[in-house]
């Protein structure tokens, strides 16, 4: 079932990014830099945004996520970092500002952990896919758009290389800066 759920979020991904980079070019591109912090790490990372009309929004984004699990996970300590990529879709509210949204974000992770009781210390590789649904806001300032957003979902350990960690709901909380790349 794990390797059902990593496959079809990996082809949504790689589908969405492909159609990102294929939009016409009456779609508004957006370069962007982005910034993401959950209760156990941090993701910067860079992105691109397409707007897709007034009312729908189309983002692919790549970032390095650090992790300090302390004891969340399966063992007393667990900390570790990787690379991943992710695609989400906004869908403006009203006149605009604020936005709902869906992200499917997928990581590689490499995770040490240790334990106590018995003492004893690992590392594992792991592949997340991390769905989440986020409500936001948007607003423009000195030729730029800022967005801070709030996103709820799950990580989800789809396959480890070594021992189980941790897995489980996340939220995130979000800020970017976007700039036009239209002339």
């Amino acid at each position: 079932m794990r390797y059902m759920i990593q496959v079809a979020t990996m082809v949504t991904i790689w589908g969405l990014m492909a159609l990102g980079f294929a939009l016409p070019a009456a779609a508004s591109p957006w370069v962007s830099a982005e910034l993401r912090a959950y209760p156990a790490g941090l993701i910067p990372g860079p992105g691109a945004r397409f707007d897709l009309g007034p009312t729908y929004e189309l983002g692919v984004s790549a970032g390095w996520n650090w992790t300090r699990r302390r004891d969340f996970g399966q063992h007393d300590e667990e900390h570790g970092q990787g690379l991943g990529a992710g695609v989400g879709v906004r869908r403006a509210l009203g006149a605009g500002a604020w936005f709902l949204g869906v992200r499917a974000d997928i990581w590689e992770l490499n995770i040490a952990w240790e334990d106590d009781s018995p003492a004893r210390a690992g590392n594992s590789e792991i592949t997340v896919v991390q769905p989440t649904a986020e409500f936001g806001r948007r607003w423009r300032r000195s030729g730029l758009r800022w967005t801070a957003a709030l996103a709820l979902g799950a990580e989800i350990n789809t396959n480890t290389r070594g021992e189980e960690v941790g897995e489980g709901a996340i939220l995130l909380l979000g800020i970017s800066i976007d700039r036009d790349l239209r002339p």
